[in-house]
């Protein structure tokens, strides 16, 4: 087994918790009232922004050791991160928002 192979592998499944974290947040969403308690809205902010900062790592630290046709063949590619990046980034900020109404 290569190092790239297990870079693949780590990348491929702090990829997925990623997905996971961010899927948690939006079936809890759906299932709470629209009132959210204080701790609800904690709780979410805190899990959001995990996932932002796992898809940042996934970026900064294990893309550049990967070769380009991994990248580039499956959901590694750099601009699909950085929206996945930003649209919890973006979602965290939504639920601060409510949390001042």
């Amino acid at each position: 087994i290569s190092g790239n192979d297990c870079l693949f592998e780590l990348t491929s499944i702090l990829m997925n918790y990623s997905l996971w974290l961010m899927d948690f947040c939006r079936t809890v969403s759906r299932i709470l009232p629209l009132n959210y308690l204080a701790q609800h809205v904690q709780a979410f902010q805190k899990i959001l922004n995990r996932s932002a900062s796992i898809f940042k790592y996934i970026r900064q630290y294990c893309l550049p050791y990967l070769p380009e046709l991994l990248t580039m063949k499956y959901d590694l590619d750099p601009l699909i991160i950085d929206t996945y990046y930003y649209q919890t980034i973006g979602e965290s900020l939504e639920i601060q928002f409510l949390k001042i109404w």
